[in-house]
């Protein structure tokens, strides 16, 4: 039986905000100091016991993560996260209906983001355009309290 730890629970709760993180998006943020042989040591682990999801679409394709089945409570019990449901939990893959979806370059782990919202978080902020993008986000400029939009 896993133990899951305080990096394991951040980790989680990052998923669940953000749908889907890439190995190496998890390596830069939660493991900055470790080798990519340690995450994917832990990864697995964390799959393994329902903590994560993971997706792959081939072995040329970096592996994708979501919050598993036992990651649900540990989303329930932090406050910054939707109310979730099983639909949420239900797609097998995160282009389950053939569509693509926007994954971050590894490198924008270092992008001081002002903002990031995801469409399902859109409605509650008042979103009144008629299309509804996957996510809307603003990087802060480097010298300067504007945003990029």
């Amino acid at each position: 039986m896993l133990r899951s730890t305080e990096r394991d629970k951040k980790l989680i709760v990052k998923c669940g905000l953000c749908r889907w993180l890439t190995t190496t998006q998890i390596h830069r943020l939660y493991f900055p100091r470790a080798t990519l042989n340690a995450v994917q040591k832990r990864l697995p682990k964390l799959t393994e016991t329902g903590y994560l999801r993971t997706h792959r679409e081939s072995v040329f394709s970096e592996a994708l993560h979501a919050p598993g089945p036992k990651g649900r409570a540990i989303l329930e019990r932090n406050e910054s996260c939707v109310p979730w449901g099983k639909r949420c939990f239900a797609a097998a893959s995160p282009s389950g209906r053939g569509e693509r979806h926007f994954v971050l370059p590894s490198k924008s782990a270092t992008v001081p983001i002002a903002y990031f919202y995801a469409h399902w978080q859109l409605a509650s902020l008042g979103w009144a355009h008629p299309v509804i993008p996957d996510a809307v986000f603003g990087v802060r400029r480097a010298r300067s309290s504007e945003f990029c939009r």
